[in-house]
């Protein structure tokens, strides 16, 4: 026992500083919790974007030919 201390007294430290430790603990499991399902939401929107990002080459792409072939049918035309 710590001098100057009684026994009761003690105990009530001791439980209050339990006490404190599971609300600790309960923060940071909230904390890490919340914390898994922001990463596991951005994984999914950083793959929707991903993808769309995929699609817009893939348009852009084929606007390029169309306008390659454009482009050189009108300089045919001015040659013409």
């Amino acid at each position: 026992m710590l001098p100057g201390m009684s026994s009761p007294e003690l105990s009530r430290r001791v439980d209050a500083h339990e006490e404190d430790l599971r609300a600790i603990s309960d923060t940071v499991i909230e904390i890490r919790d919340g914390v898994a399902h922001i990463k596991t939401e951005h994984r999914r929107l950083l793959a929707e974007h991903s993808a769309a990002l995929g699609e817009h080459g893939t348009k852009l792409d084929e606007l390029g030919g169309k306008l390659d072939a454009v482009l050189t049918l009108l300089a045919r035309g001015k040659d013409g």
